[in-house]
């Protein structure tokens, strides 16, 4: 276990930005004590692969030694690695014999096997990690973890050049869950609190998560994003990618005004085409993990979440309890802390990522 009085901060490396965040620890909850977020232009980061390295390392280093709000005061990180490059889904092995089961080695090969069956990256290509969640007499439940090395040691070696101590690189949504989720802070949650998905829409790309009774059941990539919502406004009014931008900050899906209409239809019609991949996601956990209980609320985060009429709109499409999730609601005092970034959006939804990493260790060691 890590110590606690050790200090750490979490960073969030995607896309079109880096984002910082380091806590403190007070009696129930935890102040945020350092934050901030720096862009980046594209094609420094192309679909998680880091094309220019020395440019994510002078951004990173920009934010480490002049962070706006607070002061960063540790050189002990713990960081993601992106979405599209990662891997995680719960599994189930049967208890076959005991003996290999009770024997570590033994026992991670079999898991290593059985995940050859679900993990749809090339196993020599990765990296595998795995947490026996229920173990019975008849079967083991296991989530798996995978992600390519290349990634992996890419992320590693950048790290490592700033002279940062990795405590931990971690799998997006993982982070994510824990930010947003109070169950996933408890030492021992209730359970049949129902199934929930968490929806993060991003500015490169979306995710679906499930979630039940502590664990991930799985995640999904969705090819929907904050940037394909510019650029189809950008073609459809053929305007430029800023006046597309700034169309898309502005609209509110809640409007009957006709100013920017074109722009709310355009985005309206990708947010139906992203409920309808939802809704295969939704029969997948239906079909193979009918045994888990029912999805009973669906958590929207990410830079887009907060769309006015964006939960309102989703629940319609996919006739569910759809929510704004609040990755604050572990932290104090947050109303002056991250705002301001946007006059549209609540900016804290974009650090979702960044707080949940900045509370891995304290989390894990409680």
């Amino acid at each position: 276990m890590f110590n606690i009085q050790q200090k750490f901060f979490g960073l969030d490396i995607s896309d079109f930005s880096i984002k910082i965040v380091q806590l403190k620890k007070t009696k129930e909850k935890f102040d945020i004590s350092a934050c901030d977020q720096i862009d980046l232009k594209p094609g420094i980061i192309d679909n998680g692969v880091i094309k220019d390295e020395e440019k994510v390392k002078e951004k990173i280093k920009k934010l480490i030694n002049n962070c706006r709000f607070g002061k960063i005061t540790s050189d002990n990180v713990v960081a993601c690695l992106p979405e599209t490059k990662t891997f995680i889904k719960l599994i189930e092995i049967e208890n076959s014999n005991e003996k290999d089961i009770d024997s570590h080695d033994s026992l991670n090969s079999i898991i290593i096997k059985e995940a050859e069956k679900h993990i749809p990256l090339p196993i020599q290509e990765s990296y595998i990690d795995w947490q026996i969640i229920e173990k019975d007499k008849d079967a083991l439940t296991v989530l798996i973890g995978a992600a390519y090395k290349k990634i992996t040691e890419q992320y590693a070696k950048i790290l490592a050049d700033l002279n940062l101590t990795i405590l931990a690189l971690e799998i997006e949504e993982v982070a994510i869950a824990r930010a947003i989720l109070p169950e996933e802070r408890m030492p021992n949650p209730e359970k049949n609190q129902g199934t929930k998905v968490i929806l993060d829409i991003g500015a490169s790309r979306s995710s679906f998560t499930a979630y039940d009774t502590n664990t991930i059941l799985f995640t999904i990539s969705l090819p929907i994003s904050g940037k394909k919502m510019t650029e189809s406004i950008a073609k459809s009014l053929n305007i430029s990618y800023d006046e597309a931008e700034k169309k898309k900050i502005k609209c509110n899906l809640n409007s009957k005004s006709k100013r920017n209409i074109k722009a709310r239809s355009v985005i309206i019609k990708i947010l139906s085409e992203f409920a309808n991949y939802v809704k295969k996601a939704i029969i997948f956990h239906n079909n193979h993990f009918y045994d888990h209980d029912p999805i009973n609320q669906i958590l929207l985060t990410g830079g887009m979440s907060n769309m006015p009429g964006i939960a309102s709109l989703l629940a319609e499409k996919l006739n569910n309890q759809v929510d704004i999730a609040n990755s604050l609601n572990s932290i104090n005092k947050t109303e002056k802390i991250i705002d301001n970034y946007s006059k549209n959006y609540d900016q804290s939804a974009s650090f979702t990522t960044a707080i949940g990493l900045a509370l891995r260790n304290y989390i894990i060691e409680e």
